[in-house]
This record gives C-alpha cells, structure tokens and sequence, in this order.
C-alpha cells in the first residue's frame, strides 16, 4: 500500500488466496517471522484483513494522559525509570501553540517493566496534578491496561 501524498510505501500489503484455508496456512507460516529487507530486520504481522488488530504480548510502548502542563522529558523519564529502564519518551505538544497536551509515549525496555509502569502509575498523580492514564500504546480499546 503507498502513501498518496508522498509515494512511499507504508509497510502494508494486502494479499488475497485463493481459499480462506490457503490464507490460514499462510498467515500460520509467515505470522512472527523476520523479513531482513534493506538491511534492518522487520517482523511480520500477518492476520485476515477483517481481524481486529492486536497488540503483542510483548509490547513495550506506553500511552500516558493527565500530565501536568509542567511536564518535562527528565521528569518523565525519572517517574518511568523508578519501574525499569526507559528506551525514549515522547511529550506530545500542539502544533499551533507549541504546549504540551498533557499526553505523552513512553518506551520501556521489557514488557514486564511497562507492565509494572501500568500497575504502579496508572491512577496516580504526577506532582498534585491529575490522574494519570497509563496504558500501552496500541491498546485503544481498553483504557484500563
């Protein structure tokens, strides 16, 4: 699939069998392997076009609102390091204004680690000011974990 305003590719194909059974054997084979194009390794997702997608059991991306508008990236960092070792953070901040939104991503380096963040920071406050959400990144649907 290309981007339409750039040309590039997006990194996504859809392939169509010849027989939902077909597609099942395919997606069995090729789900979780490495593809080592253009010299970096990429892991393959394979799933039925009409599947919800699901994050992996092993995902270390964290999504994080109700940050004070105060927030800095050390001082993320630091509340995120006391659960394990972050790999990055990200405050988001408005395009137009330049402030932060109160939102930010937070990269753990294991599951667990992002799992104790999840445990111990999700509900609490960040220096007085609101509750925080702290959930993983690709889990839209639950807002609880």
């Amino acid at each position: 699939i290309i981007n339409r305003n750039t040309g590039t590719p997006l990194g996504t194909a859809l392939v169509r069998m010849e027989s939902s059974h077909q597609a099942a054997v395919a997606i069995g084979d090729l789900n979780g392997c490495q593809l080592n194009g253009g010299g970096r390794g990429h892991i393959l997702s394979c799933r039925f076009a009409h599947e919800k997608r699901t994050p992996p059991s092993s995902t270390t991306n964290l999504y994080i609102s109700g940050l004070p508008e105060d927030v800095t990236e050390g001082s993320l960092k630091e509340l995120f390091a006391a659960f394990g070792n972050v790999v990055s953070q990200k405050i988001i901040i408005n395009r137009n204004t330049g402030a932060p939104l109160g939102t930010a991503l937070v990269r753990m380096e294991t599951n667990d680690q992002a799992n104790t963040c999840i445990s111990n920071l999700h509900g609490s406050k960040m220096n007085g000011g609101k509750f925080l959400t702290v959930r993983f990144a690709a889990d839209k649907g639950n807002k609880h974990t």
